[in-house]
């Protein structure tokens, strides 16, 4: 919906989102060894019928001239230069925000229908129902990455525990 073309010109390289949340870029996220990797319990409970699943590694893997740990992210793909642009704002995110909202508003099975038309590209199969805790899990799958964690946490007002 909303982002911005990257050029030769207004590429910043090493300082880039590429470079920092790239796996596969020569930058701070790949090969210089800061690698962005997704909790342990969020991608456990990603579905193996679901596409997002596979936008991380399951296991050690060389990559190019290094090695990317377990859980590593496949998700920000690296553009020659860094050149991938920046995305401020997708579809994806404004589905999520509306299910939130009507679930919020005790409208479940107008959320249910808002998450079955977000759902069809990731998991197809998918006949899950909409609750507070459901929404709240397809942001952190589907965002992961994308700097909302923080501000979904604090809107919720829960504590953002990853230590197990």
């Amino acid at each position: 919906i909303w982002g911005v073309d990257v050029t030769t010109s207004t590429c910043r390289v090493y300082a880039s989102f590429q470079s920092w949340m790239s796996a596969q870029s020569v930058g701070y996220g790949g090969e210089v060894g800061a690698v962005k990797k997704i909790d342990q319990n969020l991608y456990d409970n990603i579905p193996v019928t679901d596409a997002r699943k596979y936008l991380y590694y399951a296991e050690e893997t060389k990559y190019s001239g290094w090695t990317l740990p377990a859980l590593a992210n496949q998700k920000f793909k690296y553009v020659a230069e860094f050149l991938g642009d920046y995305i401020y704002m997708r579809a994806a995110e404004m589905y999520l925000t509306e299910a939130e909202a009507l679930v919020m508003d005790g409208k479940t099975g107008e959320a249910q229908l808002v998450l079955a038309e977000f759902m069809v590209t990731r998991e197809p199969t998918w006949t899950g129902s909409a609750s507070k805790n459901y929404v709240r899990l397809q942001r952190r799958i589907e965002l992961w990455g994308e700097g909302f964690g923080y501000f979904d946490h604090r809107r919720w007002q829960m504590d953002m525990n990853r230590g197990y």
